[in-house]
C-alpha cells in the first residue's frame, strides 16, 4: 500500500490516454493561504514527452487522501485540515493502523496452525 503525502508524486503505469495507455503521475500541493489542490500528469505515448500538469481548484479547508494499494485500486479519504503537517500526520497515523492490522492478520494465522 503506497500513501500519497504532500509533495510526493507516485506513478501509475497503464493510465488510459484515448485508446492508448501511458503513465501517470499524481502528487497533492499546499500553499499557506489557498490551502490543497490534487496535481496529474500524463506522459504522451506517441511522443513520449511529459503533457502540462494539469492542477485542481486549491481548497482551503479540505484534501482528498488518495491511497494506492498493491492491486492498483485507489481508496479517497477527505480530511479536513489546515496545513501541511496535518494531512502527513494523518497519512502517517493510516499507516500505523494499517501495519497493526497485517500484525493482527499475522497473529491470527499463527494462532490457527
Amino acid at each position: 500500500m503506497k500513501i500519497i503525502q504532500v509533495n510526493e508524486k507516485i506513478k501509475i503505469e497503464n493510465y488510459p490516454y484515448g485508446r492508448k495507455t501511458t503513465t501517470c503521475y499524481k502528487w497533492y500541493e499546499y500553499k499557506d493561504g489557498k490551502g490543497y489542490r490534487t496535481c496529474y500528469q500524463t506522459v504522451n505515448p506517441t511522443t513520449n514527452k511529459l503533457n502540462a500538469p494539469k492542477k485542481s481548484a486549491y481548497s482551503i479547508d479540505s484534501v482528498s487522501c488518495q491511497i494506492l494499494d498493491l492491486e492498483k485500486e485507489i481508496i479517497v479519504l477527505n480530511y479536513q485540515v489546515n496545513n501541511e503537517k496535518q494531512i502527513n500526520l494523518q497519512c502517517d497515523l493510516y499507516k500505523k493502523v494499517q501495519e497493526k492490522e497485517k500484525e493482527l492478520e499475522k497473529l491470527k494465522n499463527e494462532l490457527n496452525k
